[in-house]
């Protein structure tokens, strides 16, 4: 887990998808660049010709990047990803989510390092998928263990994919044994969820100062808003957010801690990760306001927004919030 402060506020998000050859990963970055999210979404590809883009659906073509009618935007990789993230970040108007799909041999967290590294950019998420098919005899391959496993630990969240096509008893083998090597990573293997925009590219990725709740249609999934006028402790919270981290895939929104009052905190949490970032300003605009994705098996909106409560300070707000 990491913990960052005083970030730039207005960086892009930035979400890596790794996994070994034939993850599913290009069939994902389609289902993203297809989905009815309404954000301007700029993917980094290695290859166009494995992107399953309609004809119609093109409005440029320059070589280097393929601009769609719905705001979206790919560029190819073309082995120099710095070249690529100056590309994409000087496209006008600007991306409101950056995908960046690793090639199936690539480090993911490296990678992400990228994002770190970059102006304007900043590290959402590193969603590894994990082909259940395949997986397990995969990790103990004496020439590709090694990086298979390295890709896994590297996750924030992981998603086990081609469960249709192996039998229940491998699924849950597969399952199992992610558990017990990653038992702080959630791991999810719905066949649908892969897709879901709202779990990937989480909640609020529309750069706005409000909180809002994604609808959440799958039953698997659940989602909570915590809405508050008080300071919280910041201790305390994080014990909160850290006790749930199995569950709770993603957290999102601004809260006001006991300790820097006068300011905000932009909470950002999916997986095991976690990040404050502390307002530059003191905009009295910006609401105390949490959104949560969680496991309604495991979770329930009741149960996180009373336990975010309890964190509250006795201390007051200051008078112009």
């Amino acid at each position: 887990m990491a913990l960052a402060k005083d970030k730039p506020r207005d960086r892009v998000p930035v979400t890596v998808i790794g996994g070994y050859l034939g993850a599913g990963k290009t069939t994902l970055i389609n289902r993203l660049l297809a989905g009815d999210h309404g954000l301007r979404l700029a993917v980094l590809v290695n290859d166009f010709g494995a992107i399953n883009i309609d004809a119609d659906l093109i409005a440029d073509h320059d070589g280097q990047t393929l601009a769609l009618t719905n705001g979206c935007v790919c560029c190819s990789i073309a082995d120099d990803l710095g070249s690529a993230f100056a590309t994409i970040s000087a496209l006008t108007p600007h991306a409101d989510h950056i995908v960046l799909e690793a090639s199936g041999v690539a480090d993911p967290g490296r990678i992400a390092n990228y994002a770190f590294g970059t102006p304007g950019l900043d590290l959402d998420s590193i969603v590894v998928l994990a082909d259940c098919e395949t997986l397990e005899s995969h990790m103990t391959d004496r020439f590709v263990g090694a990086t298979v496993r390295r890709q896994l630990a590297a996750a924030d969240l992981l998603f086990l994919t081609k469960t249709d096509l192996a039998d229940t008893a491998q699924v849950a083998r597969t399952a199992d044994r992610l558990r017990r090597d990653h038992p702080d990573i959630p791991i999810l293997h719905n066949s649908d969820t892969m897709f879901r925009w709202d779990v990937i590219l989480g909640a609020n990725t529309n750069r706005n100062e409000s909180v809002s709740a994604p609808e959440i249609h799958d039953h698997q999934f659940g989602t909570a808003s915590w809405r508050k006028a008080v300071l919280l402790d910041r201790s305390r919270f994080l014990a909160v957010l850290r006790s749930q981290s199995g569950p709770l895939l993603r957290c999102k929104g601004w809260v006001r801690f006991d300790d820097t009052p006068d300011k905000s905190t932009l909470v950002q949490m999916v997986g095991n990760r976690i990040e404050l970032t502390d307002a530059r300003d003191a905009s009295p605009e910006r609401k105390n306001g949490l959104t949560f994705i969680f496991l309604r098996e495991a979770l329930s909106a009741p149960v996180l927004c009373d336990a975010v409560s309890a964190c509250q300070s006795s201390a007051p707000l200051p008078q112009n919030v």
